[in-house]
């Protein structure tokens, strides 16, 4: 599922939807698209009604990249999550390439419960949240306002990386991943608080 959060992007939202449609899987059947109007007050809707039902449209008042990355989550039926901001783009078949090879297939590092490859790149992003809190905590008033957006959205993609990897692992490792979101309050999803068990993972 792609999920693009869109604020007064009518000037490249074609190009953001288009490069997602252009994939090599079934659109509709193998993956969706979620465009989430955050309120914008350009013509970036008109553009957005054009697609009919290759898209799902979600309209909301102004509240943020946050807000409509949430409530684009809670419309989505896939177990991927994918977030593309409106003014940005994909390449083809990525999806297909990099995603599902790298995430879906069963043989992948991520579908693999007991895979080395996939410790490893669980390791590998907690130390790079770690050292993103550490900027947050202790070294936040040395860096611009823009480096401090860009800041947060590396917290919430690590975040979200970390939190879906952990749904993937054993029992002790699991538990020890989300009580460090927890400790440091940063759940990226408040709707899946409670969903989430130490022992089994995803609640449905």
């Amino acid at each position: 599922m792609n999920n693009n959060p869109a604020y007064n992007v009518a000037n490249w939202i074609d190009d953001c939807i288009c490069s997602c449609m252009n994939q090599d899987m079934n659109l509709g059947d193998e993956f969706e698209i979620i465009v989430v109007n955050d309120g914008s007050s350009d013509d970036t809707m008109e553009h957005l009604i054009t697609y009919g039902n290759n898209i799902i449209i979600v309209e909301q008042s102004n509240a943020g990249v946050s807000a409509a990355r949430n409530n684009g989550l809670k419309c989505a039926k896939g177990e991927y999550i994918w977030f593309i901001d409106g003014d940005d783009y994909i390449e083809p078949n990525v999806i297909y390439n990099k995603v599902y090879n790298y995430r879906v297939r069963r043989d992948s590092a991520m579908q693999s419960r007991n895979s080395l490859a996939h410790t490893r790149w669980l390791d590998s992003m907690l130390l790079m949240h770690e050292s993103y809190m550490d900027i947050w905590v202790n070294h936040l008033g040395e860096i611009s306002e823009k480096e401090k957006v860009y800041l947060q959205e590396r917290i919430n993609w690590s975040s979200a990386n970390l939190l879906l990897g952990a749904m993937r692992l054993g029992k002790v490792k699991r538990t020890d991943i989300l009580q460090y979101l927890e400790s440091i309050n940063c759940y990226p999803y408040p709707f899946l608080v409670g969903r989430i068990s130490y022992k089994y993972g995803l609640k449905i």
